[in-house]
Protein backbone atom coordinates (compact mmCIF):
# COMPACT_ATOMS: atom_id res chain seq x y z
CA UNK A 1 0.00 0.00 0.00
CA UNK A 2 1.22 3.45 -0.87
CA UNK A 3 2.07 5.23 2.46
CA UNK A 4 0.73 8.55 1.22
CA UNK A 5 -2.73 6.97 1.13
CA UNK A 6 -2.90 6.30 4.86
CA UNK A 7 -0.26 8.54 6.47
CA UNK A 8 -1.04 12.18 7.25
CA UNK A 9 1.16 14.48 5.22
CA UNK A 10 2.89 15.73 8.38
CA UNK A 11 3.96 12.19 9.28
CA UNK A 12 5.01 11.38 5.73
CA UNK A 13 7.07 14.57 5.66
CA UNK A 14 8.71 13.65 8.96
CA UNK A 15 9.71 10.30 7.46
CA UNK A 16 11.24 11.94 4.40
CA UNK A 17 13.21 14.32 6.61
CA UNK A 18 15.14 11.27 7.83
CA UNK A 19 16.36 10.48 4.30
CA UNK A 20 19.40 11.80 2.47
CA UNK A 21 19.18 13.92 -0.65
CA UNK A 22 19.57 10.97 -3.02
CA UNK A 23 16.66 9.12 -1.43
CA UNK A 24 14.48 12.23 -1.31
CA UNK A 25 15.12 12.76 -5.01
CA UNK A 26 14.17 9.14 -5.69
CA UNK A 27 10.93 9.56 -3.75
CA UNK A 28 10.03 12.51 -5.95
CA UNK A 29 9.94 10.15 -8.94
CA UNK A 30 7.29 7.80 -7.48
CA UNK A 31 4.22 9.83 -8.35
CA UNK A 32 2.86 13.36 -8.25
CA UNK A 33 1.84 13.15 -4.59
CA UNK A 34 5.28 11.99 -3.50
CA UNK A 35 6.82 14.68 -5.68
CA UNK A 36 4.74 17.40 -4.04
CA UNK A 37 5.66 16.22 -0.55
CA UNK A 38 9.36 15.80 -1.44
CA UNK A 39 9.71 19.53 -2.06
CA UNK A 40 8.33 20.48 1.36
CA UNK A 41 10.45 23.26 2.83
CA UNK A 42 11.10 21.45 6.09
CA UNK A 43 12.67 18.51 4.22
CA UNK A 44 15.09 20.70 2.30
CA UNK A 45 15.85 22.87 5.30
CA UNK A 46 16.89 19.69 7.09
CA UNK A 47 19.00 18.64 4.11
CA UNK A 48 20.68 22.06 4.11
CA UNK A 49 21.49 21.75 7.80
CA UNK A 50 23.02 18.32 7.25
CA UNK A 51 25.04 19.42 4.24
CA UNK A 52 26.31 22.60 5.85
CA UNK A 53 27.02 21.23 9.32
CA UNK A 54 30.76 20.71 8.81
CA UNK A 55 31.39 23.41 6.21
CA UNK A 56 33.64 26.41 6.81
CA UNK A 57 31.73 28.91 4.74
CA UNK A 58 28.21 29.29 3.38
CA UNK A 59 27.64 32.56 1.55
CA UNK A 60 25.13 34.94 3.17
CA UNK A 61 23.19 35.03 -0.10
CA UNK A 62 22.65 31.27 0.08
CA UNK A 63 21.77 31.38 3.78
CA UNK A 64 19.15 34.03 3.05
CA UNK A 65 17.46 31.63 0.64
CA UNK A 66 16.98 28.82 3.12
CA UNK A 67 13.68 30.06 4.53
CA UNK A 68 12.00 30.91 1.23
CA UNK A 69 13.46 28.31 -1.12
CA UNK A 70 15.60 25.77 0.75
CA UNK A 71 15.84 23.38 -2.20
CA UNK A 72 17.38 26.11 -4.33
CA UNK A 73 19.59 27.12 -1.40
CA UNK A 74 20.87 23.54 -1.22
CA UNK A 75 21.70 23.48 -4.93
CA UNK A 76 23.15 26.98 -4.93
CA UNK A 77 25.44 26.14 -1.98
CA UNK A 78 26.90 23.25 -3.99
CA UNK A 79 27.49 25.54 -6.95
CA UNK A 80 29.01 28.23 -4.75
CA UNK A 81 31.38 25.70 -3.17
CA UNK A 82 33.03 25.41 -6.59
CA UNK A 83 33.71 29.15 -6.73
CA UNK A 84 37.42 29.82 -6.46
CA UNK A 85 37.40 33.58 -6.19
CA UNK A 86 36.64 36.06 -3.42
CA UNK A 87 34.61 39.22 -3.33
CA UNK A 88 36.25 42.18 -1.63
CA UNK A 89 33.55 41.98 1.03
CA UNK A 90 34.41 38.35 1.76
CA UNK A 91 38.15 39.03 1.79
CA UNK A 92 37.72 41.85 4.30
CA UNK A 93 35.10 39.98 6.33
CA UNK A 94 37.28 37.04 7.31
CA UNK A 95 39.97 36.93 9.95
CA UNK A 96 42.64 35.12 8.00
CA UNK A 97 45.12 32.66 9.43
CA UNK A 98 48.62 32.92 8.01
CA UNK A 99 51.80 30.90 7.87
CA UNK A 100 54.95 30.65 5.79
CA UNK A 101 55.80 27.65 3.68
CA UNK A 102 58.91 25.73 4.63
CA UNK A 103 60.57 26.72 1.36
CA UNK A 104 61.01 30.28 2.68
CA UNK A 105 63.74 29.00 4.99
CA UNK A 106 64.53 28.75 8.65
CA UNK A 107 64.76 32.50 9.19
CA UNK A 108 61.03 32.82 8.54
CA UNK A 109 59.72 29.57 9.93
CA UNK A 110 61.53 29.95 13.25
CA UNK A 111 59.55 33.15 13.86
CA UNK A 112 56.30 31.69 12.58
CA UNK A 113 54.18 30.43 15.51
CA UNK A 114 52.43 27.80 13.37
CA UNK A 115 55.74 26.06 12.76
CA UNK A 116 56.34 26.15 16.52
CA UNK A 117 53.04 24.29 17.12
CA UNK A 118 51.21 27.42 18.25
CA UNK A 119 48.12 29.07 16.73
CA UNK A 120 48.72 30.66 13.35
CA UNK A 121 49.13 34.40 12.93
CA UNK A 122 45.83 36.20 12.32
CA UNK A 123 45.54 38.93 9.72
CA UNK A 124 42.84 41.27 8.44
CA UNK A 125 42.50 42.66 4.94
CA UNK A 126 41.00 46.11 5.29
CA UNK A 127 38.71 47.70 2.73
CA UNK A 128 41.15 50.62 2.50
CA UNK A 129 43.70 48.26 0.94
CA UNK A 130 45.83 47.60 4.02
CA UNK A 131 46.78 44.22 5.47
CA UNK A 132 47.02 44.34 9.25
CA UNK A 133 48.15 42.09 12.07
CA UNK A 134 49.58 42.52 15.55
CA UNK A 135 52.21 39.77 15.46
CA UNK A 136 54.95 41.10 13.21
CA UNK A 137 54.90 44.61 14.61
CA UNK A 138 54.99 43.29 18.18
CA UNK A 139 57.98 41.12 17.29
CA UNK A 140 59.89 43.89 15.59
CA UNK A 141 60.26 42.29 12.16
CA UNK A 142 59.71 45.54 10.28
CA UNK A 143 57.02 44.11 8.00
CA UNK A 144 54.67 47.08 7.92
CA UNK A 145 52.73 49.11 5.36
CA UNK A 146 51.43 46.11 3.49
CA UNK A 147 48.86 46.86 0.81
CA UNK A 148 46.76 44.30 -1.03
CA UNK A 149 45.09 44.32 -4.40
CA UNK A 150 43.34 41.86 -6.68
CA UNK A 151 45.25 41.18 -9.88
CA UNK A 152 44.10 39.79 -13.21
CA UNK A 153 46.36 36.77 -13.54
CA UNK A 154 49.04 34.72 -11.80
CA UNK A 155 51.05 31.55 -12.42
CA UNK A 156 49.99 31.59 -16.05
CA UNK A 157 46.31 31.54 -15.08
CA UNK A 158 43.52 34.00 -15.76
CA UNK A 159 40.33 34.09 -13.71
CA UNK A 160 37.51 36.31 -12.45
CA UNK A 161 38.35 39.30 -10.27
CA UNK A 162 39.14 37.92 -6.83
CA UNK A 163 40.97 34.83 -8.12
CA UNK A 164 44.43 36.28 -7.49
CA UNK A 165 45.69 38.63 -4.81
CA UNK A 166 49.01 40.38 -4.30
CA UNK A 167 50.43 42.09 -1.23
CA UNK A 168 52.98 44.79 -2.06
CA UNK A 169 55.38 43.19 -4.55
CA UNK A 170 55.46 39.77 -2.93
CA UNK A 171 54.60 36.73 -5.07
CA UNK A 172 50.83 36.73 -5.68
CA UNK A 173 48.41 34.29 -4.08
CA UNK A 174 46.01 32.01 -5.90
CA UNK A 175 42.55 31.61 -4.35
CA UNK A 176 41.03 28.13 -4.07
CA UNK A 177 38.55 26.21 -1.91
CA UNK A 178 39.13 23.47 0.61
CA UNK A 179 37.17 20.24 0.74
CA UNK A 180 35.02 21.71 3.53
CA UNK A 181 34.28 24.88 1.55
CA UNK A 182 36.73 27.22 3.24
CA UNK A 183 38.85 29.65 1.27
CA UNK A 184 42.56 29.05 0.82
CA UNK A 185 45.09 31.52 -0.58
CA UNK A 186 48.63 30.45 -1.30
CA UNK A 187 51.71 31.65 -3.08
CA UNK A 188 55.04 29.92 -3.45
CA UNK A 189 55.93 31.35 -0.01
CA UNK A 190 52.82 31.66 2.14
CA UNK A 191 49.44 30.15 3.02
CA UNK A 192 46.26 31.92 4.18
CA UNK A 193 43.10 30.17 5.38
CA UNK A 194 39.75 31.86 5.98
CA UNK A 195 39.22 29.66 9.06
CA UNK A 196 41.37 28.65 12.06
CA UNK A 197 44.39 26.86 10.64
CA UNK A 198 44.72 23.36 12.12
CA UNK A 199 47.95 22.72 14.03
CA UNK A 200 50.95 21.23 12.29
CA UNK A 201 50.34 17.57 11.50
CA UNK A 202 46.58 17.56 12.03
CA UNK A 203 45.34 18.23 8.49
CA UNK A 204 47.69 17.06 5.79
CA UNK A 205 45.72 18.54 2.88
CA UNK A 206 46.63 22.00 4.21
CA UNK A 207 50.32 21.30 4.62
CA UNK A 208 53.14 21.90 2.19
CA UNK A 209 53.31 18.36 0.84
CA UNK A 210 49.75 18.58 -0.50
CA UNK A 211 49.79 22.23 -1.53
CA UNK A 212 51.32 23.72 -4.65
CA UNK A 213 55.00 23.59 -3.84
CA UNK A 214 56.27 25.47 -6.87
CA UNK A 215 54.41 28.04 -8.94
CA UNK A 216 55.71 30.09 -11.82
CA UNK A 217 54.87 33.45 -10.30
Amino acid sequence: MDPEQFLPQEIFTTVLILLDVKDVSSCALVNSCWRDISVDKSIWQSLCQSLWADKKYISPKVQDQVNDDPKEAYKESLRDAERSYLTAEELCGFTWNFRFKKVTGYHWTENDPWWQCRPAIQMKFEDNGLLLDDFWQANGTGIYDRKWRFIEKAAGRIGPIGSFLQVNNFPPCIVSRTKDWGFLMQSCWVVFTSFPMPPLGQRLDLEDGCLVSEMNL
